[in-house]
């Protein structure tokens, strides 16, 4: 049995509340797939997901993933149905909440390829015969300088979302539901939220992201983790992890840390790449808010050039699914020559 690889592109975007177009350097090229790590609005308005839906329909992609983040407050049904009255007013409709979930699981999501992911594990495979594990999450922990106030999908800054009880630090209080799987069952995370010290500072010089978040992804090594929420701290950097996973001292977990640089907001980690991405030893993080401090899209998506596992093959051309077994869907010899493809471009 052979193991292979597909050439893969992926287009990066987050915090577009509401925005009606992307900000771009270039021309926006067609991708395999594209991934909104959140804050689809600005305050959770129907007409606000219709401008998102019609924003992501413009975007040439096969697959589209999408989560929702603190700013779309009438996704989180319980915080709607709590604090609802509170911030629309004479605005506030109990039914607003199913109406919003409808329109982001309803025929304009699927006629703009939208496929809307609640928090846990999601696989997919592409059309290249590209299958990968996706792990999304819409939550954010609180911020003790109140940067952020209380909003949708919401947590405490000592509470662990993202890592089961057993692999919880003493210093933290273990909620999680769905926790982010250990390494290898992950490809891909995304969270609305920045894992701490990562990509997460605000200009008086805190760092909003999650701690916990931080030791699960370095538990999970996945080869992608994007996010956004902190608009000033849009950018990229490539972690070499060390193996270790301390209880408090995040950065012992850190072998290598290197900040990305590139002003076309292209990168390009492929096994063709100068530096290609070594699964199981780096993650490459992506903060790709849209929006800079000032409420301004001015950022632009990222492109990423990668490579995700395929479908397992015999010699006989027998397509196998991830457990090994024969897949009767898969045509082995035409993923070959798609996957071909995508490499010559």
């Amino acid at each position: 049995m052979n193991a292979s690889m597909a050439p893969v592109r992926i287009m990066v975007i987050s915090d577009t509340h509401g925005a009606e177009e992307l900000p771009r350097r270039n021309e926006l090229p067609k991708v395999d797939i594209l991934l909104h790590c959140g804050d689809l609005t600005s305050r959770g308005r129907l007409c606000e997901y219709e401008k998102t839906l019609s924003l992501l329909a413009s975007v040439d992609a096969e697959l589209k993933l999408v989560i929702a983040g603190n700013h779309d407050v009438t996704l989180d049904a319980d915080y709607w149905r709590a604090r609802g009255p509170e911030i629309a007013g004479a605005e506030y409709s109990s039914s607003t909440a199913a109406a919003a979930m409808k329109l982001m699981k309803g025929r304009k999501a699927q006629l703009s390829g939208v496929e809307f992911l609640h928090e846990g594990v999601h696989s997919f495979q592409l059309r290249s015969g590209a299958k990968f594990t996706v792990y999304a999450s819409p939550y954010y922990p609180a911020s003790g300088d109140g940067t952020f106030p209380h909003m949708a999908y919401r947590y405490e800054s000592n509470q662990d979302r993202f890592n089961p009880p057993e692999k919880t630090t003493k210093y933290a209080e273990a909620i999680a539901i769905n926790p982010i799987p250990d390494y290898p069952e992950v490809d891909i995370v995304m969270t609305h939220t920045p894992p701490l010290g990562h990509l997460d500072q605000v200009n008086n010089g805190g760092y909003l992201g999650c701690r916990s978040l931080q030791r699960a992804i370095a538990r999970a090594k996945p080869r992608l983790h994007c996010f956004g929420h902190v608009h000033e701290a849009y950018g990229a950097e490539r972690i070499t992890w060390s193996g270790l996973l301390p209880d408090y001292d995040d950065e012992k977990s850190i072998r290598c840390r290197q900040t990305l640089e590139s002003g076309e907001s292209y990168l390009d980690v492929s096994n063709t790449a100068r530096q290609p991405l070594q699964h199981g030893t780096d993650t490459l993080m992506v903060n790709a808010a849209i929006m800079n401090h000032e409420n301004q899209p001015v950022q632009a998506p990222w492109i990423i050039d990668l490579e995700l596992p395929m479908l397992r093959y015999n010699e006989d051309f027998g397509a196998k699914n991830e457990d090994g077994d024969s897949d009767p869907k898969v045509n082995v010899a035409e993923v070959k020559v798609q996957s071909e493809e995508l490499r010559r471009k």
